[in-house]
Parts: C-alpha cells; sequence; structure tokens
C-alpha cells in the first residue's frame, strides 16, 4: 500500500563530532485555488515573498523519517518554525525525492526559506542501478514497482482533491504519509545499495 516521509525530531547543534548523515524523503503538495491571505514569515527573514498571481504556492510539506511523518500545512502556517528550517538546512540530513530540488526550489520562491540541502533525485539513482535510462522519467508508482516490487496506488480523487483546505482528511493525510514513506523507503533501498556496491 501506500508509504511516505518522517520527521518530527528537534536539531541539536553539534560540536566537534559531525553526526553521520541521514536520508529523508520530502514531497510538497501544491495548493488548488485562489492564491492565500499573507502570512507571516518567519523572523530571521527579512523580505517578504512576492507570489505571481499566475503561480500557486505549496499548501502542504511531507516529510519522512524511518517510520515518523510529518505533514507540515505551510499555507496555514502563521510563520515556520525555525526548527524546521534548521532541520531542512541540516548539512548533515539528506534528502531524497522525485523532483527533490525543484521542491526545494519551490519552498524558496514561495516561502524564503533561502538555504540549500543535500537532495538526492531518486530517479537517476535507479536508473543507474538497475541501466535503465527510461527511470529518469519515472514518477513514484513506476519507481515503487521497480524498487520496491510494490504497487503503489495513487488516487485521483485524493491526489487532485484540495490541499489547501484547512483541515486535511484523513484521506489526504493517509495518502501524504504513504507518499512521503514511499519515497523513504526508495531513497533507502537505493542508497543502501549504492553504499555496497562502492564498499
Amino acid at each position: 500500500q501506500h508509504l511516505r516521509r518522517r520527521l518530527l525530531r528537534r536539531l541539536h547543534p553539534h560540536h566537534r563530532h559531525p553526526r553521520p548523515r541521514r536520508r529523508h524523503s520530502v514531497d510538497l503538495r501544491r495548493r488548488v485555488g485562489p492564491p492565500p491571505r499573507p502570512h507571516r514569515r518567519p523572523r530571521h527573514r527579512v523580505a517578504p515573498v512576492l507570489q505571481p498571481s499566475h503561480q500557486q504556492p505549496a499548501a502542504t510539506l511531507q516529510l519522512c523519517v524511518d517510520r515518523r511523518c510529518l505533514i507540515f500545512q505551510l499555507i496555514h502556517a502563521p510563520s515556520i518554525p525555525k526548527s524546521l528550517v534548521d532541520f531542512l538546512a541540516n548539512p548533515n540530513h539528506t534528502f531524497v525525492g522525485i523532483g527533490i530540488d525543484q521542491d526545494l526550489e519551490k519552498l524558496e520562491e514561495d516561502y524564503e526559506f533561502g538555504f540549500r540541502t543535500n537532495t538526492v533525485d531518486l530517479r537517476g539513482l535507479a536508473a543507474d542501478k538497475y541501466g535503465q535510462p527510461e527511470l529518469k522519467r519515472a514518477g513514484l508508482k513506476g519507481l515503487a514497482g521497480v524498487v520496491l516490487q510494490k504497487d503503489f496506488e495513487k488516487p485521483k480523487r485524493v491526489t487532485m482533491s484540495r490541499w489547501d483546505n484547512q483541515w486535511l482528511t484523513p484521506a489526504q493525510v493517509q495518502y501524504a504519509c504513504v507518499d512521503a514513506f514511499v519515497c523513504f523507503e526508495i531513497g533507502r533501498n537505493l542508497l543502501a545499495s549504492s553504499l555496497s556496491a562502492s564498499g
């Protein structure tokens, strides 16, 4: 069935001994509908974000670490918690996903996160491992079938639903968690294989 990303941890500054890099998956749900009312930005940001009228901001951030998921409704948050920004900007973390770089650019464009972090696009990793260049154009469902040998359903009634609603439905929350968890598991599988091959 469905799977997806986890987090929910506060990061503490490390001093002498850097922590090993951890893998995370990250994804964004695009909002549907009229532009949102302005929200306060994090205090450490100084410039407001200007949203072009023809674009819609990301509504929901999905994160998965091991077996914990965080679904954060960006669009309804009065500000972005510093702990979340610090987590995403931590150089010891690696974030995996499909189109992950574009997702992080979207965060910068919509919410002025203003950082770069370690990312791995699962499509290129899978294409290299299996010798199938066409996987560079695959979606999450296709990658799940090849890497995990699992059938991952993406019901349109959920994927095309209103992710900008103030209250997400149980089906939306379940899908968001599963989606993030699938990314995490694909990344864990591919990166473990890559490390074994190089070692």
